[in-house]
């Protein structure tokens, strides 16, 4: 019987004795009817007080309940098929090399390190005491062999290009690590950081290919038990953790792409949080925390909102219709609008998460603008077809953004036609140079910021082609080289510097705003979820049951 029914029961019996009283029954029939229920309730609390004896106590419900969360995309084996095997805040896995909250290095699996004066030689010292959650030790040789399975070129990550003429990686010893390059690497810290120097079990991946076998097993707080693509992921507490553990044994991931799907999963209460991309966008989180039950909070992150323009085709092979679209849209407008001020206005490509970040100048300027466009256009107007990635729109409130420019654009002569496909379309058209304009944003591959500005800014850079940005400055070509080349690191951020500079003033992409991702989670029901998965990957390190 359940509780609320006894209680009533119970009432019922009171309300009768009162009744009897009252009336002063008279026989033996009915006080013996009297005395049956009195029995028969007696016999009820005792059996209630058994099944709650039965349940688990709230204080064990760390133990025994599966706390479950929503995320837009895959937490395992994404559409890139990323190194890691799961992305880095479910804490499955560990590095040797992470951030710390500028975004500079921090110690992570190797506790400390040095190179030899031109940098050509670098020496890990790593943790001790650490294994995998199978049970295997951690050491140089796993750290070896992790190194060998990245040279297989498994899973996606560019040897290449963050390990550049990397000749060797060999053990000291137990404890320590020695990698030696070709070519000096001053910047070999920043390129290491987070997904760039995972490891993994060597029992989890195949010698010969570095294939995984299954799933992922690292050194981290978390093991990944169950993965269903498209479905959910599910973790389990690594009791055997060297650090300090977790606190909540079962966790599972569901995959709920639509934005306004994860919003009612949460406020029913068929799970209890959203994160990663996009997890619940702003102004439902206004809404959502009208209800005192839940509480939504920012979390720095990694990504820029850009335009891509197709400078190989007109309007915007030329400089001055770039610029006219730059200075037309008031980034404020857009932040407050469409992310309820959830968002940092930028003109620079790089992310205020790398540490070689520089503040650049906002401007906004119609009139400005309209002469600008009016100089390229002149009576003619443009029709500009403008590209969305459908997944995009279930994380962040594209298709609104593209409704705005297309109405402040429309006062430049632009006609916007917006046209939303899945990702493979749109990748294939950019590819093609079919489009004029496109929504995208773009994570720091790393706190090293090379790699970004040479693929954007080079004339021979990935992005640059691969986008049909059609940006050709020779200065800058020259400058990707010195930086390549130089040693010092003070003098290498000086070269930063004047390439985010010239990129906010000749405008090979159009850079909008940082984005700060919104959080949300019942906190009538957990706690402890609320810190910054991106530079630690410790979202779930603290979180547990409300008692």
């Amino acid at each position: 019987m359940k509780k609320g029914d006894l209680k009533k029961r119970v009432l019922a019996v009171t309300l009768i004795f009162g009744c009897v009283a009252s009336m002063l029954l008279g026989g033996c029939g009915q006080s013996e009817r009297n005395a049956g229920i009195k029995e028969e309730v007696k016999e009820e609390v005792k059996e209630e007080k058994q099944e709650e004896k039965d349940l688990p106590s709230d204080e064990n419900k760390n133990e025994t309940e599966m706390m479950v969360f929503g995320a837009a995309r895959n937490q395992a084996l994404d559409d890139y098929g990323i190194v890691n095997g799961c992305f880095k805040q479910l804490g499955v896995w560990e590095s040797l090399i992470t951030t710390d909250d500028d975004g500079s290095p921090a110690p992570e699996l190797a506790e400390s390190w040095e190179s030899n004066e031109n940098c050509t030689e670098w020496i890990f010292h790593l943790m001790d005491g650490v294994t995998f959650s199978d049970g295997e030790k951690f050491n140089a040789d796993t750290v070896v062999d992790n190194y060998n399975r990245y040279t297989h070129g498994t899973e996606g990550l560019d040897m290449s290009n963050y390990y550049p003429g990397l000749e060797k990686v060999e053990k000291v010893d137990d404890k320590t690590v020695k990698m030696t390059f070709a070519e000096p690497i001053p910047t070999l810290l920043y390129n290491m950081t987070n997904y760039n120097s995972v490891i993994l079990s060597p029992a989890c991946f195949e010698e010969e290919t570095g294939l995984l076998k299954k799933y992922p097993v690292g050194t981290g707080r978390y093991i990944l038990k169950e993965v269903v693509m498209d479905q959910y992921v599910i973790i389990e507490r690594n009791d055997n953790y060297y650090g300090d553990p977790a606190k909540v044994k079962n966790i599972q991931v569901k995959v709920i792409p639509d934005a306004n799907t994860r919003y009612s999963a949460l406020q029913a209460g068929e799970i209890l949080g959203v994160f990663d991309l996009g997890a619940i966008q702003p102004l439902q989180a206004k809404e959502l925390c009208k209800d005192e039950r839940f509480e939504a909070f920012p979390v720095r992150g990694t990504l820029v909102h850009y335009l891509y323009l197709n400078g190989t085709e007109f309007p915007f092979n030329d400089y001055r219709m770039r610029k006219a679209i730059d200075i037309m849209i008031d980034r404020q407008v857009l932040v407050d609008e469409f992310y309820d001020g959830y968002g940092i206005p930028t003109t620079n490509i790089l992310s205020n998460s790398s540490p070689f970040y520089k503040e650049t100048p906002i401007e906004h300027n119609v009139e400005e603008a309209k002469k600008l466009a009016k100089e390229v256009l002149g009576d003619q107007r443009f029709t500009a077809k403008t590209l969305i990635r459908t997944k995009d729109i279930s994380r962040y409130p594209y298709k609104e953004e593209a409704e705005y420019m297309q109405s402040v654009f429309a006062e430049l002569g632009i006609d916007m036609e917006i046209e939303i496909y899945d990702e493979a379309t749109v990748t294939d058209m950019r590819k093609q140079g079919d489009y004029s304009i496109s929504l995208a944003m773009r994570s720091m591959p790393s706190s090293e910021p090379f790699s970004m500005l040479e693929s954007y800014m080079a004339s021979d850079g990935g992005n640059n082609i691969g986008q049909h940005l059609g940006y050709h400055n020779e200065h800058v070509d020259e400058l990707i080289q010195q930086a390549k080349q130089e040693m010092d690191m003070d003098k290498r951020k000086v070269i930063y510097d004047e390439l985010q500079d010239i990129c906010t003033a000749e405008l090979p992409l159009v850079s909008l705003f940082h984005e700060q991702a919104v959080y949300a989670y019942n906190k009538s029901q957990i706690k402890g979820f609320n810190n910054n998965p991106y530079q630690s990957g410790k979202l779930f390190k603290d979180v547990e049951w409300v008692k």
